[in-house]
């Protein structure tokens, strides 16, 4: 093979292989990150240790570890922990890791609250990697468990992360069934949930109501015996579809990739108006993303983050302006602008 030929095929192998094939690298999905105070009962003064649930996109090795580091507030070494579960994926699939930390001994724990650290990282013996794939920060604060008032538990305090910052905002994505593919949102409540049923969440378009969903999928962020700092994630999927199915005998469910243009999405909570919120499916029968937001900044691989009303008294007190500093735990949000 003469020069001509290997400059050729180096030319090649520069131009097809190494944008796809040497760019791709794991990342956390910012959407997905959500933290379980685990409680430790075996001192009079109650303490905690923190849990993670994270998703991870590939591709990952079966020599990869994942690590989550922690920090308090004053900025010193809080704990280190190792994540269970992780196993090989490509560069197109993603994987959950659930509850990692949740077995933390009691000379782990704390009784501290207020603005902690933490880092996802990944290390690989075998190829020396060694880096951090998202920095952030939470907030925790802290409620005494004591119903009967007695004078031995004043120091018995259940502690939670503050979720208010994620309360105005709304995603909309794809529920990929079997058979279907349907358009999801999820958006997150405050205050104890008494009946499921009744939360539910309805499509509008041109002023008219044309899907309607069920809560599902719900995720707890904070304990149950500390009701009015609870926080859930609130799934709904809607009978709309975002693209043709390949069999028939979808007639009773809106086609949304034959009706592009703005949708509004209502939510009812214990027979009262308790989320509004408006956006765009583009030609595609897909959530439009306005502005670039969860493009620019990496929150998902598809889908749409939308500023919403929070309406009525469901949720109680919350921080209203808390999403400007503290959106994507303390990461800066390009785009994103709630009124």
């Amino acid at each position: 093979m003469n020069v001509n030929k290997l400059g050729f095929l180096a030319l090649f192998l520069l131009l097809f292989v190494t944008p796809a094939a040497l760019a791709a690298e794991p990342s956390i999905g910012k959407l997905g990150i959500n933290f379980h105070l685990v409680p430790h009962f075996n001192k009079p003064e109650w303490t905690w240790t923190p849990a993670i649930r994270f998703r991870i996109n590939g591709p990952l090795t079966s020599a990869d570890n994942i690590w989550v580091e922690y920090t308090l507030p004053n900025g010193k070494p809080f704990v280190k922990v190792q994540c269970d579960g992780v196993s090989a994926i490509n560069a197109e699939e993603n994987l959950v890791v659930n509850d990692c930390g949740s077995r933390q001994e009691d000379d782990q724990a704390t009784n501290l609250t207020g603005l902690f650290g933490f880092q996802i990282k990944i290390n690989n013996e075998l190829t020396g990697t060694n880096k951090t794939l998202f920095n952030g920060k939470f907030i925790v604060r802290k409620n005494l468990y004591n119903p009967d008032n007695l004078p031995d538990r004043t120091k018995q305090f259940y502690y939670y992360v503050d979720h208010d910052w994620r309360l105005p905002m709304a995603y909309l994505g794809i529920f990929y069934g079997d058979t279907s593919n349907n358009l999801l949102c999820e958006v997150w409540l405050k205050n104890r949930i008494i009946d499921q049923s009744k939360i539910n969440a309805y499509l509008m378009h041109n002023g008219k109501q044309v899907a309607e969903a069920w809560a599902s999928g719900t995720l707890r962020a904070a304990p149950p015996e500390a009701p009015q700092q609870s926080y859930q994630l609130i799934q709904f999927r809607f009978n709309a579809l975002v693209e043709k199915p390949p069999s028939e005998g979808w007639d009773a469910f809106f086609k949304l990739y034959e009706n592009p243009g703005e949708y509004e999405i209502k939510v009812i909570r214990d027979g009262k108006l308790a989320r509004a919120f408006k956006f765009s499916i583009g030609p595609d029968g897909r959530p439009v993303d306005t502005n670039g937001v969860v493009k620019q900044n990496a929150l998902a691989k598809e889908g749409a983050v939308v500023p919403l009303q929070v309406l009525g008294e469901g949720d109680g007190t919350w921080n209203k302006t808390a999403w400007k500093t503290e959106a994507f735990w303390h990461n800066s949000v390009t785009g994103l602008n709630i009124p």
